[in-house]
């Protein structure tokens, strides 16, 4: 096996793609439930928000101050935003009826189980309810490829679906599992580990996100790469191809940032975007404050143009240019014009758009309009719903 040199190995990461803002902003419709006085000033009336099926019908409204979030395997999570209440997470299936039982937080379902819990006190449930693996643990995350991160006495490891800790609690810092490895930390580097805890790539890095088509973005000091999986240099990055620090929807669990001291409560990271990964062959690249597109050979095959880029999905992009969003194909060409105010990648063949502040809907991927844009906020579709806010003001 070899490992990929570095110099300047001391210089700590200069800049790490962090969404912390705009996860904060975009991860609730229901952040905007401020209120409206009716004119005489006798009640406060709250935005309404819930969930419509592709058609934009309404499959059921959920309480005013909570936050939803999309299906994973039939359920929502609902999280109350009321701070009276300590059993603050719940979860609906499609139709809105709830779980019975309510925790004081979670995580959404993932591979059939749901981490849920009290503070220092997480566990797993299944679909009925019921704690599958005992709350024991200080902090979980979802399950991924069969296996959860979890945090014991300050340490994290990982534990199968029986609850067995398979990977026993001693890295600083650990990411999920992607194409069978994960990045963890140990005395201030990071590297990656197999599902026995065996380390296949040892920690040497500053920065990493995971696996994904055999290759993972590294960096250390001032030099970036990928590797594949032997810990060989693929692609080096040249000094112009500066760290992506596109802002995304979504946030990478494989990423992995080194931190020196305290880890926080819970200690994972969530705050990346998932740009740097490799998808339908494609990574975003940046180069002079621009961005575009790289092949698995490193070659710029979609030119450095875009004031923001994102993954490929289903064949198209999303782009910015200038203040306008559209989605380009694989030969750099626009599919969908630019020509929205914001934009949400496609999931399950439709895209939510806004044509304005406070004005969303739905596009097919020829652009044309599935579900009119009537929403004041908008995401993505899964499993068949989605979550929108139906009127009011939302901070976007």
């Amino acid at each position: 096996m070899s490992y990929p040199a570095f110099s300047n190995i001391s210089r700590s990461l200069a800049v790490i793609c962090a969404v912390g803002t705009l996860s904060l902003c975009c991860s609730s419709a229901a952040k905007a439930a401020w209120g409206y006085i009716d004119e005489k000033q006798h009640k406060v009336i709250y935005p309404e928000h819930g969930y419509v099926d592709s058609q934009g019908k309404i499959a059921f409204k959920c309480p005013y101050k909570t936050d939803s979030s999309e299906f994973t395997n039939g359920y929502a999570l609902i999280r109350s935003e009321d701070e009276d209440k300590d059993k603050a997470c719940y979860f609906v299936d499609k139709v809105g009826k709830s779980i019975p039982k309510h925790f004081g937080t979670g995580e959404s379902f993932s591979e059939g189980l749901a981490g849920v819990g009290e503070t220092d006190k997480m566990g797993f449930i299944d679909e009925s309810g019921k704690f599958a693996i005992a709350p024991y643990f200080q902090a979980v995350e979802p399950f991924r490829e069969g296996l959860a991160a979890v945090r014991v006495n300050g340490k994290f490891g990982f534990v199968d679906r029986s609850g067995t800790l398979v990977i026993d609690p001693f890295f600083d810092r650990v990411a999920s599992f992607s194409e069978g490895l994960a990045a963890v930390q140990a005395e201030g580097k990071i590297g990656f580990i197999d599902k026995l805890g065996t380390w296949k790539i040892k920690p040497q890095f500053d920065f990493v996100d995971g696996f994904s088509e055999g290759l993972a973005f590294i960096a250390s000091g001032q030099d970036s790469c990928y590797i594949d999986k032997l810990g060989n240099i693929v692609i080096r990055l040249d000094n112009k191809a500066r760290r992506q620090v596109c802002s995304s929807y979504e946030t990478s669990r494989t990423a992995l940032g080194a931190r020196r001291g305290s880890s926080g409560r819970l200690g994972f990271e969530h705050g990346f975007s998932n740009s740097y990964t490799f998808s339908e062959g494609l990574a975003v690249i940046a180069r002079n404050g621009k961005y575009g597109y790289i092949n698995k050979s490193g070659n710029l095959v979609i030119a450095a143009k875009f004031d923001e880029a994102h993954s490929f999905k289903d064949g198209i992009a999303r782009v910015r240019l200038g203040r306008k969003f559209g989605f380009i194909d694989k030969a750099g060409s626009y599919a969908i014009k630019a020509k929205f105010l914001k934009a949400r990648d496609f999931k399950d063949g439709s895209a939510a758009v806004a044509v304005a502040h406070n004005k969303w809907g739905y596009i097919s991927k020829n652009g044309d309009f599935l579900i009119e844009p009537k929403y004041s906020y908008a995401r993505p579709f899964s499993e068949g719903l989605a979550n929108v806010q139906f009127w009011g003001y939302h901070p976007d």
